[in-house]
This record gives structure tokens, C-alpha cells and sequence, in this order.
């Protein structure tokens, strides 16, 4: 078993996602992955890309039960969700606890990256 947690699941690029994973198994782990990465669905060709990798090898890891914590900062420039009737960008992170001679267990989590709001007028720095 394996649970992930991402403590805001709507940011903007540029934007720090924090969070926290734990899992229960009979066995060591060879090791843990945690990622964050975009990718597309839909008609045409599909993309996707890495915007963050972690890993911890299983003497890095302790706690009853085993726990991380992990932050990945989205790419001020990176694509922002679309959910079109064609295509859609979609973020994720996802968790993977690696095992030998067993199916190894994961978790994902969805994000949504809205772009950046336009700065307001009151906020405007330049004068007119």
C-alpha cells in the first residue's frame, strides 16, 4: 500500500508543490521515486515531459510507518492544463515504491497549472 498526499492540487507555474508520501509493505524497497511530469491525451500525437524527479534509497528512509516529504517547483514556462474536445494537458505526480520480485506499487496524484493571472492595474509598477 502505498498513499501519496499533495498539499494543493491547483497552482500556477512557477508555483513550489509540496508534499508528503508513506506506504505499508512486507518488504524493503530497492528504492522510492517520486515525479512530477505533464504529458497529453487525445487525437494526434501525444508529449510529455519531466518536470521533476526525486529519489531515496531505502537507508535514507525511516519512520514506522516509512515517510517523505518531497517539493517540485512547476516550470515558469512549462504548459499550463487544457482540457479541449481534441486534446488535453494534464499534470500529475506520482509516486512509485520500487520491489524486488514483486509488481511495484504506485500512487498519482492530479495537478492543475492555471496560468498566471494578468497583473491588476493597482499592481502595475510602470507609470503612465
Amino acid at each position: 500500500m502505498i498513499h501519496l498526499q499533495v498539499h494543493q492540487s491547483r497552482v500556477h507555474p512557477g508555483d513550489v508543490v509540496r508534499g508528503g508520501l508513506q506506504w505499508q509493505s512486507d518488504k524493503a524497497p530497492k528504492k522510492l521515486t517520486v515525479e512530477m511530469r505533464w504529458f497529453t491525451e487525445g487525437r494526434g500525437d501525444v508529449d510529455s515531459g519531466r518536470a521533476g524527479s526525486l529519489e531515496w534509497a531505502p537507508e535514507q528512509i525511516g519512520g514506522i510507518p516509512p515517510a517523505v516529504d518531497f517539493q517540485f517547483t512547476v516550470p515558469p514556462h512549462g504548459p499550463v492544463s487544457y482540457a479541449g474536445q481534441l486534446i488535453r494537458v494534464r499534470w500529475a505526480v506520482t509516486a512509485r515504491l520500487h520491489l524486488a520480485w514483486k509488481s511495484d506499487p504506485r500512487h498519482e496524484v492530479f495537478l492543475e497549472v492555471l496560468p498566471v493571472p494578468p497583473p491588476s492595474e493597482a499592481d502595475a509598477s510602470v507609470p503612465r
